[in-house]
Parts: C-alpha cells; structure tokens; sequence
C-alpha cells in the first residue's frame, strides 16, 4: 500500500487557462514540479471551523478554513522554491523562514499548490496580485481569517495573547528571545493548536492596509486597492521577537511594502475547504501499458476544497502492475491488474482495471486508396499510402529516441499511451529517420543542421503531405463529407476545449473516422511535410507544398481549441523554433508498396 498526501498533480489545475507571471524567480515553477511528495517538516494543517468575531470596529463572519499549525520553516520554503531565503538571523531546518518580502510569500504559496495538486490562487496582472479565492490552492490569510484562528475561532478564551493572557506562555518577544527568533512550536499553542500567533514572527497577511469597514462583513478580504499605491503596502500580524508585548497581541495590526524584506517576518499558509470528502473518482476507468511502461493515473476528491486530500493506491496484482504513492502505474509482467485508490478521509474508493501488454507495442498502418478531393481552391489527387491510425505515443517516440520529451510532472497527458508532444518539426522527421532504421526500411530525410531534403521515392516513415493528412481525415474514397474527422459531431470523435478538461487524452479514444483513423480532429495538432503557402490553383498529384517557405503545416485542431478541428482549417508553426507546444504532435506515414493494409503491430 503506497500514501500520499497530494492529489495528482497532473488533475488539470489550470482549468481556466490562468496564466500566472511571477515578478521574481521566474524559474521556480518548472524546479518545484519535478518530483511530487510531501514538502519537508510535514506541513500540518489546522482546520479552523467558520464563525463571527468583533475586531473592534465591526462584526466579522469567515467562512471555514484550514491554517498551517506553524509558520512556514526554512525547511519547507527552500524545499518548495529551491532557493534559500537570503541573511537568516538563526539558521535551521526547524525555524521560521525570514527575509521572505510578501511577493515571494505568495510564489511560495503557488508553487506549494503546483506541487501538491491544487489549483494556484495568484496571478499577476501587470500591476498588482490578483487572488481567486474560490480555487483550492495555498494562499495567505485574510486579516479576518488570521485573527479569527489567532483568537481561537469558536473554542476562543479572549485572551489577550494567542493562547494566553500571559505572553511568556506563548511568545517568542523582546523580553525573552534573546534577540533572535526560535524554532518553530516551542511555546504553548493556542485554543486551535496553532503556534506562534503571537510573537516569534510577524506574519504576512493577504489584505492590503487600509481602515476597518463600519459594518459587518462576511469573508472580507481588504481594501481593493493599496493605501498607498506607490508601496503595496501589505498587512502584517502577530508581533515578533524584536518587538513588545502590545504588538503580540491578537488584535494589532502592522503592515509595510510588499518588497520589505526583514529578519523578523514571515509567514504562514491557508487554504479554502468545502466540507469533508464525500466522494473519489480514478481517469482513466481503464489502462493499457506495456511491460516496463508508465502512466500516471489521476484520482479527483469531491468536493475540491477539502481540509485532507490524502490518498492510499493500491495494486490487486503487483507482479502484474505496480503503482507508485502519486498514481504511478509500472507494468512489470503479461496479465491484468486492479489500481485502488482510497481516500484517508472517509474512505471511499475508485479503481482502474489495467491490461499490461507486450512492451513497445506500435500502433498498425491504415491503407489510404488513392483518390481525389477539393480542397477548396483545386482537385488534390493523392496515390495510395499508409498512415499511423493514431498519433505517434510517448511509449514509441521514447523507444525510438530514447527521450521523452514530456516531463513526469506535465498537466498536458504523460505516459505510454498518450500521444507526444514538444516536438518540433525537425524533431519528428528525424524520429521518422529513426524510426524506419529500426524497422529496416529506408531513410526519407536527408538532415543537416536544420536543412532537411526529402525523398518522396524511400520506402521509409515520413510525415505526411497536407493533401494525404486532409485526405485522409476527410475518410478517403469512403468519405461521408463530414465537417470533422469521421462525424459532424466533434465531441464523437475529438477531445477539444469542451470535454478535454484542458489536457490531451490517450490515442484512440473517440471514435475512427471513415478509414479507421483516430484523433484527427482534436487531441493534439499534427505536423505535415508541406511548406506553407497558398494552395495552386490548378489540379495536382502527388502535392508535396511550395518549394520554400518560413513555416510548416499544422492541421486537425487539439485539444484547446474547436474551430481548427475542422478538416479545411489550416494552421501553420516554425519547424525549428525551440517554443515547445503542449499541444502539438504528429503522425507518420509511409508509402504503399504491398498494396494492403498492414494489420497490428507495424513490420519491416
């Protein structure tokens, strides 16, 4: 039995396309992302059970939450970013991080999200943070959330104080510190079981500063705009080490810009919670995989928002099929397995039943009769080929290159069966070179550097031209005259921007087309052979493209979009540009010289 404490990261957090800009330490995201597993120190979370409090001026309401018992150690935050908070007063696995300006706080917080499955809360938009609160990721407290847990919530003494009337009890301040902070949890904590509300360090807050409101508020979340537009000045609560007993109490405010960076301030996280969990489900129901292949698999909790997202996985078979504590799927041997997954809380189920196959299987060849079609500007006549029923895998690009060019940690579809993608047009031709070495035949492309010829008279794997790839899609001489690939109904034979859950799918999912050819519309786009360029207006055989250009073709839509899965929209990309594009593969084709179609597996 293998137990994490994380939801997949792979769950599709970026539901909504949000595009999140960080104006320091750009590079975190790809670092943090690598590895999936519990950040060090174990962050433990204190559900806090919503209620009203009065700050002073007026009635507060939040709704419930879950704070972190601590504050967020130095540890934790080198972990999580892969940098080491600069001028620590105290070093130490166990002490607070300091030296930590608001904005990388909340960095922290996305990337603690990232990490374990959660939907970011911050973006950036060119002249603030804007927060969603209404995904499920880490974030900041509000100052109405931290005071509220700080007073103890519903089980509240009034203490002066978190925890205590008596600061020594509590407190790390100016009268027992020695001038320097402390480890984390080394007082009493308060009525929650939170520690170091009071003193020890001043804590980040979400809210900008600003005065109280004079009604009651529900969910406040400050200001909408800095008191002071030119410092995004920021709350600041709890006290410090440096500082005097009135500045731990619970109910003093502090602030100060969002840049400062002092060896007294930190920080801790919360994050949003629905209720308790109510309910698991497992994508895929079903797997396939080849002996030593992967695949990840991808457990949803409802609701979203829960306080405990851990998760048991479980193998009925593991000499079949094991699976790792993050939903990693190994076949280890021929046969049939069951994957498990149970939630800690309430414990309720989903499983995945898994055929393990022999390893490095390579999708069959589908003969294409030659034929004619318009495509809207002349006839195209084509002669018979052979093209892949399925885009190229990860499994067989890896056995061909020997990379993957999709990381383990991607939100855009890993593992064997998925179809590859990052690729650039240089990398598939030369996969396609690869390719017919391994299988015997002969190379099509001559490559040097980025200068590629092409021998259309080679028996070898090729891209296909945009006429064989269009007519193809379109179903041959057996076309029905469907808008899309096989149906005019894109969801029967596409994963697109409406039922893709903004990732790509396992090849052959929907419904063939005419030819039995999978995802040609949707799923991921598809390079051709062809320079792109306008279309001849003569008829013509055989059309290879313009004989020069600046881009090559794209066709048959992905699974962002739905206006490009229609078989007569063309689109166009640099062939050697490194932007890498999560949504944009290929397939290969190869001339017919036997005349019939090849069934199974492809052989020389």
């Amino acid at each position: 039995m293998k137990r994490t404490s994380l939801k997949r990261l792979i769950a599709g957090f970026f539901a909504g396309s949000v595009s999140l800009v960080f104006m320091a330490c750009t590079d975190f995201v790809s670092d943090v992302v690598d590895e999936v597993h519990s950040i060090a120190g174990s962050l433990e979370m204190v559900t806090v059970t919503g209620g009203t409090f009065n700050n002073g001026v007026t009635d507060m309401t939040v709704s419930t939450f879950a704070i972190s018992k601590y504050e967020i150690t130095q540890e934790q935050f080198n972990e999580v970013m892969n940098y080491g908070s600069s001028d620590q007063e105290v070093y130490g696995d166990n002490y607070p991080v300091s030296n930590v300006y608001w904005i990388a706080a909340v960095e922290f917080c996305n990337a603690l999200s990232i990490r374990e499955g959660y939907d970011p809360v911050y973006s950036f938009d060119g002249w603030t943070y804007g927060a969603d609160f209404s995904r499920s990721g880490y974030r900041l407290p509000t100052e109405a959330e931290w005071e509220f847990a700080a007073r103890g919530g519903n089980n509240s003494q009034g203490y002066l104080f978190a925890g205590s009337n008596t600061i020594n009890d509590v407190a790390w301040f100016e009268g027992n510190s020695g001038g320097t902070p402390h480890g984390v949890g080394r007082k009493a904590p308060n009525e929650l079981g939170l520690y170091d509300m009071s003193g020890n360090m001043g804590e980040w807050c979400h809210d900008f500063v600003g005065d109280y409101p004079d009604s009651p508020q529900t969910d406040y979340t400050g200001p909408s705009l800095p008191s002071f537009i030119e410092t995004h000045e920021r709350v600041i609560r709890g006290g410090n080490f440096n500082q005097g007993d009135a500045a731990c109490f619970v109910n003093d405010r502090g602030g100060s810009a969002e840049s400062t960076m002092d060896w007294a301030l930190g920080f801790r996280v919360v994050r949003s919670v629905d209720g308790p969990v109510n309910g698991v489900s497992i994508y895929p129901a079903s797997l396939s995989i080849g002996v030593g292949g992967t695949a990840y698999l991808i457990a949803t909790i409802t609701p979203p928002h829960v306080a405990d997202n851990s998760l048991v996985w479980e193998s009925s078979n593991p000499a079949v099929a094991t699976v790792s504590a993050t939903g990693q799927v190994t076949g280890v041997s021929l046969g049939e397995a069951t994957i498990t997954v149970t939630t800690v809380e309430g414990g309720f189920t989903a499983t995945c039943a898994v055929s393990v196959r022999a390893s490095a299987d390579i999708d069959g060849m589908i003969l294409v009769n030659g034929g004619m079609f318009n495509n809207g500007v002349a006839d195209m006549t084509v002669s018979s080929f052979l093209l892949g029923s399925c885009e190229v895998t990860q499994e067989l690009y890896t056995l061909v290159t020997g990379t993957n060019p999709v990381a383990s940690s991607s939100i855009y579809g890993y593992g064997d069966d998925y179809p590859v993608y990052n690729v650039t047009w240089i990398d598939a031709v030369t996969f396609c070179n690869g390719l017919s070495v391994m299988q015997g035949y002969q190379q099509v492309y001559t490559i040097s550097g980025t200068s590629v010829t092409a021998d259309f008279t080679k028996n070898g794997y090729r891209l296909p031209t945009e006429a064989e790839w269009e007519f193809a899609a379109r179903g041959g001489d057996s076309t029905h005259g469907y808008q899309y690939a096989g149906s005019d109904t894109l969801g029967d034979v596409a994963w697109y921007e409406n039922n893709a859950d903004n990732r790509a799918h396992t090849v052959g999912t929907k419904a063939a087309n005419e030819l039995g050819l999978y995802d040609m519309s949707g799923n991921v786009k598809e390079w051709c052979y062809d320079w792109y360029g306008g279309y001849p207006d003569t008829p013509r055989t055989d059309y290879t493209g313009v004989t020069l250009g600046e881009y090559r073709v794209i066709r048959g839509g992905s699974w962002r979009y739905s206006w490009y899965c229609d078989l007569s929209t063309r689109d166009q990309r640099d062939p050697i540009d490194n932007y890498y594009d999560n949504e944009l593969g290929f397939r290969v084709a190869r001339n017919s010289d036997t005349g019939t179609a090849v069934a199974g597996a492809i052989t020389p």
